[in-house]
């Protein structure tokens, strides 16, 4: 195996392990598909945190059974999958009023106030004489956002929807829209009544560049529930009160003070927009630099932020911006990375071969393949690699949160058997009936039925081809019935608990050790303390016999002169891995009357 790691400190692992017959960071990451939550990853500690960043979990988002399964285990960063299509509602401060945006805007990195988001209304042209079916005319206002467009018949949206130009839907026969000079056409298949409107409405951009103070987002791209009272409280200082709808309900958040300038209160607290709202869970402000500041007189008037919207599913390329985000391991660095929809499982074992060298990915089987199509589905990919580990049989849930059923992949529930190795070096594996905490029993969510009922065959298939099943256990519930890790060849990181805790050692030794002796002297000295260092982070692993033996070598023999010479600095640390239970076999032996069992010894 080529080197591996930062170009200083950096590790190289020899396989030689082929088959003959302590406070780790266990943190999650997810991308999920929600009805709300940003791209960015946020860590959740709580399912509270879930649920108020990203919406409840249903049928149409079951991935958040997965984040709230992990979360209960442990932190889990989270990054919600979005389409380009979505935008943000927010509100406008002006030097006299508080207003709602006309239209959804761009996210706020990417927001100018040049280019605000502003609605158009438009009355189509046609006589509406209850046969007429084509309308036409001329939009006023231009260039057109795309899938921007909404056509209304007697205010009611018609299930018509515009992209390039083109406009599609269940009444639109035909309908064209030139975004660019705003010439639109619209055929319909069944004719208006008369007494109805057609209109159409649209977002283009409006310079608000010397109108606007400064702004509030949603924290995500949603169909808006926040609302905010604003109030000036003296020169640049402003207090916000924030309120959230529910089922019809408004209810009172929290209030917040800030100011537009870096100042403080009497209490000593920050008060500067920027940091009070760093990080919030609801609003994320934006300030205009090249507004002409005035003191604002603002009303006490509650406003709804507005303009917000959510857009069409996700695509897998949506995920794959998302996941993306974790190319930076030392801002978001995790140990678990989970593929819940199934759509991932590539991108996981980029991202851990590439940037984040010691986590381990786990990723699913789509739904709808039987053992013989998940066979197919697993060579299809065409990995062989140990960072990332495949499971297959969807879940039928209870869902407590609407008293209805999901289907789940088991990612975010197995994730957090992964996690609870913590106090065992990662080294046991996640895998079969519990003991001590440790094992693949799953019990987050009522089970109603799995996917599929597996043969024994076809359990032995699935672990030959590397896929480890779900399957429903009369006594024991929902089991993780393999820990196969992606790599085809048999060794010894063909296991997870293998591969974790080398994983676990070599991070070790590398942030503790290896960084801590660039640029010292290679000399007696150095290599002993080395030798002892590594020494002492694996002799606790023998202890617990998560590892069978080792050898530690730092001396002159694996530092000799060439390496010396290329200003280097080795430590070999040689393991004999522990081995788990693949296949157990109970041998009863039946010896003739008058036998003395004493005397027998199986062999």
């Amino acid at each position: 195996m080529a080197l591996q790691g930062e170009w200083r400190s950096n590790w190289e692992e020899k396989d030689l392990s082929g088959y003959i017959s302590s406070s780790v960071d266990e943190t999650g990451a997810m991308v999920v598909k929600s009805i709300k939550g940003a791209k960015k990853p946020k860590k959740a500690f709580s399912e509270d945190d879930i649920l108020k960043r990203y919406g409840y979990p249903s049928a149409l988002y079951p991935e958040l059974f997965e984040a709230i399964a992990f979360v209960r285990k442990a932190p889990i960063w989270v990054s919600s999958a979005i389409h380009s299509d979505a935008r943000w509602g927010g509100v406008h401060v002006t030097s006299g009023s508080v207003t709602a945006f006309s239209a959804g805007n761009v996210d706020p990195d990417n927001y100018v106030y040049t280019s605000d988001k502003t609605l158009g209304t438009y009355s189509l042209v046609g006589s509406i004489d209850g046969n007429n079916k084509t309308y036409s005319g001329v939009l006023p206002n231009v260039p057109v956002e795309t899938t921007s467009l909404v056509v209304k018949k007697s205010n009611v949206a018609i299930a018509a929807t515009e992209l390039a130009g083109v406009i599609t839907g269940n009444d639109v026969s035909a309908g064209t829209l030139d975004l660019t000079s705003g010439t639109i056409s619209v055929s319909l298949n069944n004719a208006p009544a008369v007494g109805s409107t057609m209109t159409a409405n649209w977002s283009y951009d409006t310079d608000k560049s010397t109108s606007v103070s400064h702004s509030f987002f949603a924290a995500s791209p949603y169909a808006d529930d926040l609302q905010v009272k604003i109030e000036n409280v003296s020169g640049s200082k402003f207090k916000l009160t924030l309120y959230q709808t529910y089922l019809g309900s408004t209810v009172y958040i929290t209030e917040y003070n800030y100011s537009l300038l870096r100042e403080k209160d009497g209490y000593g607290k920050n008060l500067y927009i920027l940091d009070v709202f760093d990080e919030n869970d609801y609003l994320i402000p934006k300030v205009n630099s090249s507004y002409a500041y005035s003191t604002p007189v603002l009303t006490a008037t509650t406003v709804a932020l507005a303009g917000g919207k959510r857009g069409i599913s996700p695509t897998d390329a949506d995920y794959t911006t998302s996941w993306n985000y974790f190319q930076k391991p030392n801002k978001y660095s995790a140990k678990i990375f989970m593929d819940v929809k199934g759509n991932s499982t590539a991108t996981l074992n980029t991202l851990i071969d590439n940037y984040q060298y010691y986590s381990q990915g786990i990723s699913m089987v789509p739904m709808g393949n039987d053992a013989t199509a998940a066979i197919s589905y697993r060579s299809g990919l065409g990995l062989d690699t140990d960072n990332v580990c495949l499971y297959t049989n969807w879940r039928k849930i209870y869902d407590p949160y609407n008293d209805s059923f999901a289907w789940i992949s088991n990612i975010g529930s197995i994730g957090g058997k992964y996690a609870m190795m913590e106090d065992v070096y990662d080294g046991m594996s996640p895998a079969g009936i519990d003991e001590n905490g440790h094992g693949g029993q799953i019990s987050d969510w009522k089970t109603i039925e799995m996917e599929y009922d597996y043969t024994d065959p076809e359990t032995k298939l699935l672990d030959q081809a590397q896929i480890n099943p779900f399957v429903f256990d009369e006594q024991y519930g929902v089991l993780a019935m393999g820990d196969r890790t992606m790599q085809v060849t048999n060794s010894d990181t063909s296991f997870v608990f293998t591969r974790r805790i080398d994983n676990w050692m070599i991070e070790k030794i590398v942030k503790q050790v290896l960084r801590i002796k660039e640029f010292k002297l290679n000399n007696t000295t150095t290599r002993a303390q080395a030798q002892a260092m590594v020494e002492s982070l694996i002799v606790p692993l023998k202890a617990k016999e998560l590892v069978k033996d080792f050898r530690v070598i730092c001396n002159e023999t694996n530092n000799n002169s060439s390496v010396l010479e290329n200003r280097q600095f080795i430590i070999d640390l040689v393991k004999i891995s522990m081995v788990n239970n693949q296949v157990t076999t109970l041998r009863l032996t039946r010896l003739a009357q008058g036998a003395i069992i004493t005397n027998y010894i199986p062999s």
